[in-house]
């Protein structure tokens, strides 16, 4: 590698149009965290060990899962990867590393048009038979399926304890994504089964703007910081939804006392304490975007699940600002391209590359060399910081399915 010049990579894509930012902002903040997570989550149960729980094999639940694709301008290829194809991604880099953990994917969708295009591309994912989780789509509402899939966690029992065989109880981690498309409210009776299940770990995108319907008479009592006007300005449909999200009227008692300074993120967290049984429950806001006021509400029985899930949300928070201290998938998915056009044909690694001054730190090259390996621009070998570039692009079969 020596000889080469110093070089930069070229500027990050353009904004889109601000009104299409608008739309999706919340959108690609929420991708940013889940793309991070659904990983951190898989390695940190795979490597966990003297616990009574048993990490044989592990399980993640995508609730409302779509499609498994977001169009976006920024990216060269006009989209990125929905939550649920994040999830099989994570799935595969985890059995590759370790081999004898089995992990279990489910995704829901009412939509059946939605739920088959999503099989459709499950089926031509990536990965061989060992690496790949098992997966199942179910064509059905959320309140329907859970209970399905309940069951087939608790039937989950099949293999030796990871932790021996004087261990009864399997206990297996699970990560649910609980992600409505659009202004729906989210009973609480559907969620309350989550409480009880031992390892449970919960994220719910709670869509608090479309819940209170902001505007008019409401709206303006929310800016104003007076609950009591907000009250007698409800609509009484409004109302039913929220004793449904809440599972009782006690969201009146929670907006009474909320901080007039943040009302709304007074109530998130009061919905988030509505799930007493989790030790640890906090609310993240997601980039307000007109009447849409979303928060990310976290619920966890450890603290190091908290403060990791924290770190990520805080981080993507910052992105696409000048306080980022990451790339978001679109500028490292435009970077990978131009690193590709340039090093088609051979091998580089994370410290070659940094030393090219590329203006950016090892941690992100790395980001960017991983981002190459999922575009179908090469193999990424992590534990050696080796990046292999293919001749020619091979697309992923996910992404395009339609290719294959």
């Amino acid at each position: 590698m020596g000889g080469f010049n110093q070089f930069e990579l070229g500027d990050p894509p353009a904004a889109t149009p601000a009104g299409l930012l608008e739309t999706h902002v919340q959108t690609q903040q929420k991708l940013e965290v889940m793309l991070r997570y659904w990983e951190v989550w898989c390695l940190i149960i795979a490597q966990a060990t003297g616990h009574a729980f048993c990490v044989k094999c592990m399980w993640l639940v995508d609730g409302f899962a779509g499609a498994g694709l977001h169009a976006t301008n920024g990216h060269p290829d006009g989209a990125v990867a929905g939550t649920p194809v994040q999830a099989f991604r994570a799935a595969v880099n985890t059995r590759r590393r370790y081999g004898s953990v089995d992990v279990h994917l489910r995704a829901v969708d009412v939509d059946k048009s939605i739920a088959q295009e999503l099989e459709r591309r499950l089926m031509k994912a990536p990965g061989t038979a060992d690496e790949k989780p098992q997966w199942r789509v179910y064509r059905d509402s959320f309140h329907r399926a859970y209970p399905k899939i309940l069951e087939e966690m608790r039937a989950d029992i099949g293999h030796s304890h990871s932790s021996g065989p004087t261990y009864r109880l399997h206990n297996h981690r699970s990560l649910w994504l609980i992600d409505p498309f659009g202004v729906k409210d989210i009973p609480h009776a559907d969620l309350e089964p989550l409480q009880n299940l031992p390892g449970a770990e919960v994220i719910i995108n709670l869509d608090l703007g479309g819940l209170l319907r902001i505007k008019g008479a409401a709206g303006k009592a929310l800016a104003d910081g007076d609950p009591d006007a907000f009250q007698a300005n409800i609509k009484a449909g409004n109302a039913k939804r929220l004793d449904l999200t809440w599972g009782a009227y006690y969201w009146r008692d929670d907006l009474a006392k909320a901080d007039r300074s943040d009302i709304l993120r007074s109530l998130a967290q009061s919905y988030a304490d509505t799930f007493p049984r989790f030790e640890f429950r906090s609310v993240y806001p997601l980039r307000g975007s007109r009447s849409q006021k979303r928060y990310l509400v976290h619920l966890a029985h450890v603290e190091v699940a908290m403060m990791r899930f924290k770190g990520i949300c805080d981080g993507c928070f910052l992105i696409d600002t000048l306080f980022a201290r990451d790339l978001s998938q679109n500028q490292r998915a435009v970077r990978a391209v131009q690193l590709w056009e340039r090093f088609k044909g051979t091998t580089t690694t994370v410290p070659e590359l940094y030393e090219l001054g590329m203006g950016a730190s090892r941690t992100q090259i790395a980001g960017i060399c991983r981002s190459a390996q999922a575009g179908g621009y090469g193999d990424f070998d992590g534990q050696r910081s080796t990046m292999t570039w293919r001749r020619e692009r091979e697309p992923d079969p996910v992404m395009f399915p339609d290719l294959g």
